[in-house]
């Protein structure tokens, strides 16, 4: 009985390690296929081909630009260098600090934005102006329940000293962010496993592809 006790621990233990390897492998192998993506992205071509673009409802352009988001935008800028002074516009060039990179975002899928000016300020700055259904948590999990039934969806998230985006994907939430910690540089990662994240006792989080900001800031 003792010895079979053991043999059970022992299986279970092997296949915890194994999925707990298995979501980090994904996490890591995200970031590495999508910087190779980022290779043959014509971003000049991404930009002008968004401002060109527009569906018949305002439902429709929000699914046209998440698409434009996870496919090219995103993708492009991963593996651009990080740095606190970092004010880089051109992806994977120079240097990018965490709020510049969530302003260039936003103006490059089009929208009205005084990029420096908001880039230099809080992250509630660029929450409340550029995100509705604004919401705050001291639970990094509760946050990630909350807005992973959300999916094919885009939120900025401000931390105690960081910004980013928040991306749901099929009900998979991931962080996408000019990361301070290792590797610095542009990453997308697992929400649920982001030290960055972790590390913050306080997530303010906003909806930024809605229909009322498209409306009031797309492509004026």
């Amino acid at each position: 009985m003792k010895n079979s006790l053991i043999k059970y621990i022992l299986v279970f233990s092997i296949i915890c390690c194994f999925w707990s390897c298995k979501e980090i492998n994904a996490s890591d192998n995200t970031t590495k296929a999508i910087e190779k993506i980022a290779e043959n992205i014509d971003y000049n071509a991404v930009k002008k081909n968004i401002l060109n673009s527009s569906e018949t409802n305002i439902e429709a352009n929000k699914t046209l630009l998440f698409n434009y988001c996870v496919d090219s935008i995103f993708p492009a800028w991963m593996g651009t260098e990080w740095d606190f002074n970092g004010t880089t516009q051109i992806p994977r060039e120079g240097k990018i600090a965490c709020g510049y990179f969530v302003t260039t975002i936003i103006r490059d899928l089009g929208f009205k934005i005084e990029r420096v000016k908001l880039a230099q300020q809080v992250s509630s700055a660029i929450i409340k102006q550029y995100c509705t259904d604004i919401k705050h948590f001291s639970d990094i999990e509760k946050m990630i329940f909350a807005l992973s039934s959300d999916t094919d969806n885009l939120f900025i998230v401000g931390l105690d000293y960081h910004t980013g985006f928040l991306v749901c994907e099929d009900g998979i939430l991931y962080f996408v962010h000019a990361s301070y910690g290792n590797p610095r540089c542009v990453v997308k990662e697992l929400a649920k496993k982001s030290v960055v994240l972790a590390s913050s006792k306080t997530f303010m989080t906003g909806n930024f592809l809605n229909p009322t900001i498209i409306k009031k800031y797309w492509k004026k």
